[in-house]
């Protein structure tokens, strides 16, 4: 990679993963885009930069072969590319994530919170590093506004323990078709998908539990899925980054998917470094199917846990913990691998809310290989 993109590369995303001059640029783009949270359009100028110098290099390149040499023998790199896609077809983890993703004779019968919570398991479940293809190609089809979505033949890095990935993967799931670019924009910095300060001074914070009572009685009277993206956001981590301060605490911020139906209700979450991956929870069965005792509970607790601002105290810490299934005074305390929590507490809810969930959204995907 030309040094001189990268750089300009690493302003937009300085921590991005390395250019891997091994990988076609196309999946070094989605690498980028997927782990780093920077947009593939962002970055796809760059792509083109690189594919024009390529081709450059390749035009210059045939002018040397012999007459006849291009006739006779294929290209190195469309030999390679037929080779990794061959690869990718026969991997047997990548064939069942994709032949999940497809609709199934008979499956109408069941709910689409059901088919919801298989199709999550399978695609993660498979193995983070493939489940990062997948997602990956998601998302960067998303960010086109399209459901066309070419899967790479090499496994992408994707940061399961990002609370932010677990949400958006459920959210691409289970969205319309005219909502893909919506929902990959909602939790993300790198499309301007974040709330700002003076929108979190200027607007009511969400109802979850509202929310979650319409959902419910949608699900009890008129057999309807609905999916619930929920942000809650740290203002205080907010206020800290306006005066550069922000990189010596760590935030209280935490966002998750909730699927409310019929049957009852599931939640997929994650919780960073120090918490669990999304990989992690579904092992444990924290994806399980809860009754709406439990789900009830578990929504008493948001609310308790989000009116209240002022100093962390243990009330807040074992509500934090019931919710999210973290102890935070236990990582952010004074033996703890990490920084300080903040030092005042205020919460801001955001929600994205998908009703009547059809079978049609959740297979909405058309999956090829690059």
């Amino acid at each position: 990679m030309d040094p001189e993109i990268e750089r300009e590369l690493r302003t937009l995303a300085p921590d991005m993963p390395a250019y891997d001059a091994r990988l076609p640029p196309m999946i070094n783009i989605m690498r980028m885009a997927t782990r780093m949270d920077c947009p593939a359009h962002v970055l796809q100028q760059k792509r083109e930069e690189m594919d024009h110098t390529e081709s450059k290099m390749s035009a210059a390149n045939s002018e040397k072969k012999r007459p006849g040499d291009g006739d006779q023998v294929d290209d190195k790199d469309e030999v390679e590319t037929r080779m990794r896609a061959q690869v990718a077809v026969a991997d047997p983890d990548f064939q069942e994530i994709i032949k999940a993703l497809n609709p199934k004779p008979g499956q109408a019968a069941r709910s689409p919170l059901l088919v919801l919570q298989h199709l999550v398991a399978s695609v993660i479940m498979h193995g983070p590093l493939r489940a990062g293809g997948v997602h990956g190609s998601m998302c960067v089809a998303a960010e086109h506004h399209t459901t066309e979505a070419d899967v790479p033949t090499e496994n992408l890095d994707v940061e399961w323990r990002s609370c932010k990935a677990a949400a958006t993967l459920v959210g691409l799931l289970t969205c319309p078709d005219d909502e893909v670019y919506s929902t990959r924009k909602f939790l993300s910095q790198g499309l301007g998908g974040l709330p700002t300060l003076d929108e979190m001074r200027t607007t009511p914070s969400a109802s979850f539990p509202s929310a979650f009572r319409k959902a419910k009685a949608l699900a009890r009277k008129e057999n309807v899925a609905t999916v619930i993206l929920v942000s809650f956001v740290d203002v205080h981590i907010f206020e800290l980054a306006a005066k550069h301060k922000a990189d010596k605490f760590t935030s209280l911020a935490h966002s998750f998917a909730i699927g409310i139906g019929p049957e009852g209700v599931v939640l997929w979450q994650a919780w960073g470094e120090h918490g669990y991956s999304l990989d992690q929870y579904i092992k444990r069965d924290g994806a399980r199917l809860r009754t709406w005792q439990e789900a009830g509970d578990l929504v008493d607790r948001f609310d308790q846990l989000a009116q209240h601002k002022g100093k962390w105290d243990a009330k807040r810490n074992k509500l934090y913990q019931q919710c999210f299934e973290v102890d935070i005074n236990s990582i952010c305390g004074p033996e703890g691998p990490s920084k300080p929590i903040v030092p005042e507490y205020e919460a801001w809810v955001r929600l994205k809310v998908f009703e009547g969930v059809q079978f049609a959204d959740l297979y909405k995907y058309s999956f090829q290989f690059l």
